[in-house]
């Protein structure tokens, strides 16, 4: 079978904005290659990979993944390194598998912007055009929670790195880059009487406060009931508005929440999602219609994935699983959680996250169709819409971020449990590679990323 489809490719939310893109390509479905969610073979002989970033002792973890236009993958994380705290960490990964050398001379790059032993921890990154690695998190400094943007040359060196300046406690959670270089920052900041806020900033390319987007660079939104609200993600429209997503504290629990600014930082749209049982959102990503698809967790079954796909006015989209809402269990009486999601090229939603398994969590994922159902062509045999691994026997793990390269192929970051300690992991899923383009380029084939690069 031979389809010729025209794609637009735009921003996402953990790799570099360049704008729309057009396409046109043919190319033939096969089948026979395997399922789209086994593990990829060529990926470290086994599909999986390990990192420790502070070599046989200490801890690390990646909490974000995403994948440069030559395919090289880059981790953002933090780790333990020694006896003086926690460290920002950041790891790069070839195609192959193979740590990348020409990353901080071993693939690996930790650093204490203060130098003082304060504890740091990146939970989003972006890459920019130029190849310098953008990551978001936070310091934490006695009772002070500091918003940090960090940013790292494309070898693994610090350019420069800037606290976003809240008057309260406050940490980033999402990062994008808009098409003309600026930095937009997503997470929460705490007051004393209305308890955490969605947080958002803007930075300049050169990490100076954007003035021109709420007329200091920062704003900040209560959805009105003094709770919890975090925005856990963030990405930009190809209008130039903002959309927030998260946790948000409505109606005496705990919803989804999404949020839109115009580019001035100005309120545009105000929406949230209530399933059945209090629920957390954590993930965004856009569709190319600008629709807001949000993953995380429901409370449903002691924990159960959750999906919601909202307008572009922030309204719930009813067209997806008729109410706009969908869920998935593995387990009835274990936790299972969406941390984050992608869109593949064909409109299926892909979300990354963790799920129980003879009593360990597992790095899992789950695919849904565009209209809200279950995908259970994702693994065929027999017919389900989830797959799982651990790279460690007996061991936790847990997927924090997913990227979809341009072959389709799915990319999980994350982290393992290990007998020395936790450690950064990266897996990598066939996805759609059975796509075999008719110009002779195929999936396994990285020579064409300029084309579709992120």
């Amino acid at each position: 079978m031979t389809i010729r489809i025209s794609v637009a490719s735009g921003s996402h939310t953990m790799a570099v904005a360049l704008g729309v893109v057009f396409c046109l390509a043919t190319f033939t479905v096969f089948d026979g290659f395997g399922a789209d969610a086994d593990l990829d073979s060529s990926f470290d002989d086994d599909g999986r990979l390990a990192v420790s970033i502070a070599g046989t002792t200490g801890t690390s973890a990646a909490n974000a993944i995403a994948v440069q236009p030559d395919g090289k993958i880059v981790l953002g994380g933090t780790v333990l390194a020694g006896t003086a705290g926690y460290d920002f960490a950041f790891a790069r990964v070839d195609p192959a598998g193979d740590l990348d050398p020409t990353f901080h001379s071993d693939g690996k790059a930790n650093f204490d912007p203060f130098g003082t032993g304060l504890d740091d921890y990146i939970y989003e990154i972006a890459v920019q055009p130029d190849g310098k690695i953008v990551g978001v998190g936070g310091t934490v400094s006695g009772s002070n929670h500091l918003m940090m943007v960090v940013r790292l040359n494309a070898n693994g060196g610090v350019d420069g790195y800037r606290q976003v300046p809240f008057s309260g406690n406050s940490w980033a959670y999402g990062v994008a880059l808009q098409p003309d270089g600026k930095i937009v920052v997503s997470g929460l900041t705490t007051y004393a009487n209305s308890g955490a806020d969605f947080a958002v900033a803007r930075l300049n390319t050169d990490l100076t406060m954007d003035t021109t987007f709420s007329s200091d660079g920062m704003t900040d939104w209560d959805f009105g009931e003094e709770g919890y609200d975090c925005a856990f993600d963030v990405a930009v429209r190809s209008d130039g508005k903002i959309v927030l997503a998260g946790t948000a504290f409505h109606g005496g629990q705990s919803v989804f929440g999404v949020m839109v600014y115009s580019a001035s930082g100005a309120p545009q749209g105000l929406g949230w999602s209530e399933f059945a049982e209090e629920a957390f959102g954590e993930g965004l990503a856009l569709q190319p219609d600008g629709k807001a698809v949000v993953t995380g967790g429901c409370n449903s079954n002691s924990g159960d994935f959750a999906v919601a796909r909202f307008n572009t006015n922030a309204t719930l989209d009813t067209t997806f699983n008729g109410d706009g809402m969908a869920t998935f269990s593995f387990s009835a009486v274990n936790e299972e959680f969406g941390n984050d999601v992608a869109i593949q090229h064909d409109g299926k939603i892909v979300v990354a996250g963790h799920l129980y398994e003879s009593g360990v969590e597992r790095f899992a994922v789950v695919r849904w169709n565009a209209d809200g159902s279950l995908d259970y062509s994702f693994n065929p045999s027999p017919p389900a819409a989830y797959t799982y691994t651990s790279h460690y026997v007996g061991h936790n793990s847990q997927g924090k971020g997913i990227f979809i390269q341009p072959d389709g192929k799915l990319v999980v970051g994350g982290w393992t449990a290990a007998p020395i300690g936790d450690l950064m992991e990266v897996a990598r899923f066939k996805g759609e590679e059975d796509l075999v383009f008719s110009d002779g380029f195929e999936s396994g084939s990285t020579d064409w990323w300029g084309d579709w690069g992120p």
